[in-house]
């Protein structure tokens, strides 16, 4: 991208989008408590899944995260 800054000044990254952006605090919420019902919410968690975990609970992380995608509407 020509501009790494979100529309809130800091850099966007992985981080930043799926941990600290203001305006997805209530979709951020409800990621973190499905994930939470199953393991501590981590960027790594959110990225990769946690290998302690089935596939099934995995599977459930991920459609959590990418729920968490569409309802931020960042990347349509």
């Amino acid at each position: 991208i020509e501009d790494p800054l979100c529309s809130c000044g800091e850099i966007e990254d992985a981080n930043h989008f799926f941990l600290l952006y203001p305006n997805y605090l209530d979709i951020r919420l409800n990621l973190f408590g499905l994930i939470s019902a199953y393991t501590p919410v981590s960027l790594e968690t959110i990225l990769y899944g946690d290998k302690t975990l089935s596939i099934e609970v995995n599977r459930l992380i991920f459609d959590a995260v990418f729920e968490y995608i569409e309802q931020s509407n960042r990347f349509i």
